[in-house]
């Protein structure tokens, strides 16, 4: 019999850090980026290569529920507001998947070499669904505003 583990995180941060660490209690985000705005969920594969940008410290891995049952959207954001990829995933083991690769670069990344600083955030945004966006029109404004919402504020949190 296979066994997946479950996935039901709310939230989980973990950070490389030898000291304590300062909270920021910044709540208001920047302007949301065009590229968010027009964000395109691609279909995620094991192995899919993330390209962070150079300088990006703090990660966030942000899951959103999709329009049909089981489908599951992960937004990849770096520094709380730069959107770096989205992903698509329908069944439940693809999603298991997803998140058994970006922990692992999660524990890795937060374990890191010495002077490697790189903190990393999940989270869960459950925004109430309208019906479905046209096929191929990107997600809804406000949707886009929740996740980037969400990422900015774990990445407030995780501030060194």
């Amino acid at each position: 019999m296979k066994q997946s583990p479950s996935w039901d995180l709310v939230a989980l941060s973990l950070a490389s850090s030898n000291g304590p660490t300062t909270r920021s209690t910044a709540t208001r985000h920047p302007p949301i980026s065009t590229e968010a705005r027009l964000a395109r969920a691609t279909r995620f594969s094991r192995g899919a290569a993330v390209p962070w940008p150079p300088g990006a410290t703090r990660r966030q891995l942000i899951i959103s529920n999709g329009w049909r049952a089981g489908e599951r959207y992960a937004w990849i954001i770096a520094n709380g507001a730069q959107l770096v990829a989205v992903y698509r995933t329908d069944t439940r083991d693809e999603f298991d998947e997803l998140m058994r690769y970006f922990t692992h670069d999660l524990v890795f990344a937060a374990a890191g070499s010495a002077g490697t600083f790189v903190t990393w955030a999940i989270g869960a945004v459950k925004a109430p669904l309208p019906p479905p966006p046209p096929e191929g029109s990107g997600f809804p404004s406000y949707y886009v505003d929740e996740v980037m919402a969400a990422a900015w504020q774990l990445d407030a949190t995780s501030r060194p």
